[in-house]
C-alpha cells in the first residue's frame, strides 16, 4: 500500500510540473500573442478598408507569415521534468540535501540496508511534508524589456470600441 505523503507528494510533484511549465510557456507565446493583437486591431480599426486594392491582402499575408514564424519558440519548448519539478520544489522551499528529488532513488542492497533505507526516506518524508507550490512567475520583462506589449494592447482596445464597425 502507497503511503499518502508519497501520494500528496506526488500531487505537488505535478503541480509544480504545470508551474514551470506555464513559466516556460509565456515567453513563447508573447510574439504570437502581440501579432495577433497587432492583425486584430488593424482589422477592427478599419484602416484596410481606405488603402489601395492589393495592400490589404499584402498586409494580412505578412501578418500571417509572421505569425507562423513566430510559433517556433513553441516548436522549440522542452517541458519540464519530473526532476526538475522536485528541484524547483526544493528551492522554493529551501529544503537542503535535495529531500523531494532523492525520493526516487533505489536502495543499495546489502546486510542492514534496508533499515537504514527506510530510516532516510522516513527523514526525507518528515522534511518535505509542508512543501508549498510556488506561484507561477512572469518573465515577460526579460522578453520585452520596453513593454511594446502595452501600446499593442491599448491599440487593440481603441480598435474595438472606435473601429469603423465594418471589418
Amino acid at each position: 500500500m502507497a503511503d499518502p505523503r508519497l501520494n500528496s507528494i506526488a500531487v505537488k510533484l505535478k503541480l509544480q510540473r504545470l508551474v514551470l511549465s506555464l513559466e516556460s510557456l509565456w515567453p513563447a507565446l508573447q510574439r504570437p500573442l502581440m501579432i495577433v493583437a497587432v492583425g486584430l486591431s488593424v482589422l477592427w480599426s478599419g484602416i484596410l478598408l481606405h488603402l489601395s486594392v492589393g495592400l490589404p491582402l499584402i498586409i494580412l499575408t505578412a501578418l500571417a507569415i509572421t505569425f507562423l514564424f513566430s510559433l517556433a519558440p513553441l516548436m522549440k519548448m522542452v517541458w519540464p521534468s519530473r526532476l526538475a519539478a522536485a528541484r524547483a520544489l526544493e528551492k522554493n522551499n529551501a529544503l537542503l540535501h535535495r529531500a523531494a528529488s532523492s525520493l526516487e532513488d533505489v536502495p543499495v542492497s546489502g546486510a542492514g540496508s534496508a533499515e537504514l533505507w527506510q530510516t532516510h526516506v522516513e527523514r526525507n518524508l518528515a522534511s518535505i511534508k509542508n512543501l508549498s507550490v510556488a506561484v507561477p512567475r512572469s518573465s515577460w520583462r526579460q522578453f520585452d524589456p520596453l513593454a511594446l506589449r502595452l501600446p499593442v494592447v491599448m491599440a487593440v482596445f481603441t480598435a474595438f470600441l472606435l473601429g469603423s464597425g465594418e471589418i
